[in-house]
């Protein structure tokens, strides 16, 4: 199984979704109720189902990038910081920053499983 019908797997069981195809690969885990508390069963479960390497931290690592001055200052990215994010989520460079609560739009099943993909090879 690769890891994006394992990652709809599991959050679908965390999320009591009967169906995997309720659960879109672009929409956003969000539409389904998913709330913080889920995002910590969900890094639990890839850590122990898919790879050890897997944290919280890493899988969805922009609160702690606000925390550091080369990537967000004040209420904005720096230039340094939109660039990572935008390598993170594979979105162009070109396109506006987004404020950090915007983010959640890419919070779906096809970029989380880009993001376990990422973590595994780097």
């Amino acid at each position: 199984m690769g890891n994006l019908e394992e990652l709809k797997k599991i959050a679908a069981d965390i999320l009591y979704i009967d169906e995997l195809e309720d659960l879109r690969d672009d929409a956003p885990l969000g539409d389904h109720g998913f709330s913080s508390i889920d995002y910590i069963d969900l890094c639990f479960e890839l850590k122990s189902k898919i790879s050890d390497k897997i944290t919280p931290e890493n899988l969805w690592p922009f609160d702690a990038m606000m925390t550091k001055e080369e990537y967000f200052v004040g209420d904005k990215w720096t230039s340094a910081g939109w660039n990572q994010v935008c390598d993170l989520l594979e979105i162009s460079p070109d396109s506006d920053p987004m404020m950090p609560n915007e983010l959640v739009v890419f919070f779906t099943p096809a970029v989380l499983s880009k993001r376990v993909a990422q973590i595994m090879n780097g």
